[in-house]
């Protein structure tokens, strides 16, 4: 009996029937992956269609916001703008671009370009903040052109346009332009694109007008600036303000080395911007209010004019500007275009020195441009500077880049007596020569 027992409890113990624990661990696992795919996928399907049901609303939300553009009564209402619309839970920001097209094809927000009003192109983009956290947002956007739904104008008058814009390129609200022309016309405060406008205008020459204190336009024209405008029956006459708050710069006239040169008193500065040109400044100018443009200003000393193509000619100054000593000297160095600056600190004018000696206490010197030498590239137009008053009988003078002749007399101004220069009585401070008489400061580096 007992034997019987012993047998069968060694039969329990020897049998390997079932799983072990690694096999239902392993087993576990591969079903957690497997249903954790499951519910990724169901997951994406969701967000997915979410988004894709966003982004039909979205669609809708630009379509209806061009749809009540076109209900508005006048053309000119039309205007850029945004918004935060809701639709259920979702919130979208919406954002319109809105431009005149004119019959020349060029588009700007206050219609001021060539030809005709054509019609006022519209972009509108709805973006929105997206389900799923990797994409972060999408966007919509739809583009239309709305036609004015009657004449802009009649057959007998006109209307005009007027835009103001920044340094920046956006628009300058709260003006409130003047008008005088062969009709009295008043206009309203320019809205937040810089745009005003005012219709049935009789045909006639009009001048426009805007005006806000401490403002300048590119042309350096203090506030007021204005422009004409041609009002023809049945058009459109256009204005375009580039105006902004005026940017205060700052010269020092500085030689190198620095040795307290004396200046001319009548001396024009040169400030030449890629956008505006040349712009000239008088009487040694310290300071200046310019048009705050973003790459700033060159300035240099003396007149420094160029001809449309850029090169010397009879009406041309262009010894005053580094970057115009293209020849090489002895050396083999060019001039250095002068640097562009902003009004964040002042702005370094360069200037070549000379030192001279037997003078006169008591008169005054004058400096005139003369034949150019040495490779220097010239100053057609002339130009003649006056120093104060001689202290004594030695002096050290700034000159712009060119060469010059000295003359010396008993009033500002005067050429009575010709300075016969030599290395006698004029010595050199910063890079040029003393010959022939006169003297040539010369911009390019002597090394």
């Amino acid at each position: 009996m007992i034997s019987r027992i012993a047998d069968r409890l060694r039969s329990a113990r020897g049998n390997e029937d079932g799983f072990t624990i690694i096999e239902v661990m392993v087993a576990m696992t591969i079903f957690a992956v497997i249903a954790a795919g499951i519910a990724a996928g169901i997951t994406a399907s969701l967000v997915l269609s979410k988004d894709t049901r966003a982004r039909e609303v979205a669609s809708t939300v630009a379509m209806e916001d061009i749809d009540s553009l076109r209900d508005l009564p006048s053309i000119f209402d039309i205007k850029s703008g945004t918004a935060t619309p809701t639709v259920g839970n979702q919130t979208f920001a919406l954002t319109r671009e809105v431009s005149w097209t004119r019959s020349s094809g060029s588009a700007t927000a206050c219609g001021t370009g060539d030809g005709s009003l054509s019609y006022k192109a519209v972009t509108v983009t709805v973006s929105w903040k997206t389900s799923a956290s990797s994409s972060g947002s999408q966007q919509v956007t739809m583009s239309s052109a709305i036609a004015p739904l009657t004449n802009i104008n009649s057959d007998t008058t006109g209307s005009i346009l007027i835009g103001v814009a920044n340094a920046n390129g956006v628009g300058v609200s709260g003006i409130v332009p003047t008008i005088t022309g062969p009709d009295g016309v008043t206009v309203p405060a320019t809205d937040a694109e810089g745009c005003t406008y005012v219709s049935g205008v009789a045909p006639g020459t009009y001048t426009v007008k805007v005006a806000r204190t401490g403002y300048v336009d590119t042309n350096q024209q203090a506030s007021p600036s204005s422009q004409t405008v041609t009002v023809a029956a049945g058009a459109s006459g256009a204005a375009a303000f580039s105006f902004d708050a005026a940017a205060k710069y700052t010269f020092g006239y500085t030689t190198t080395p620095s040795v307290g040169a004396v200046l001319p008193t009548n001396m024009p500065t040169t400030l030449i911007n890629p956008a505006s040109g040349t712009t000239q400044l008088t009487n040694t100018a310290g300071s200046a209010s310019l048009f705050p443009f973003g790459v700033g200003y060159r300035a240099v000393a003396g007149t420094y004019v160029v001809d449309a193509s850029g090169s010397a000619s009879s009406t041309t100054c262009i010894a005053p500007e580094p970057g115009s000593w293209t020849t090489p000297n002895a050396k083999g160095k060019v001039g250095t275009p002068s640097e562009p600056a902003n009004n964040t600190s002042t702005v370094a004018v360069q200037m070549g020195a000379v030192k001279l000696s037997k003078l006169t206490a008591g008169q005054y010197l004058t400096a005139k441009t003369t034949t150019p030498v040495n490779g220097d590239p010239g100053c057609a137009v002339g130009m003649t500077l006056q120093f104060p008053v001689l202290k004594a009988d030695t002096a050290t003078i700034a000159l712009p880049w060119g060469t010059w002749r000295l003359y010396s007399g008993s009033s500002a101004g005067s050429t009575t007596n010709a300075l016969t220069l030599k290395t006698e009585n004029a010595a050199m401070v910063t890079n040029g020569v003393v010959t022939g008489g006169a003297v040539m400061v010369d911009p390019r580096p002597a090394g």
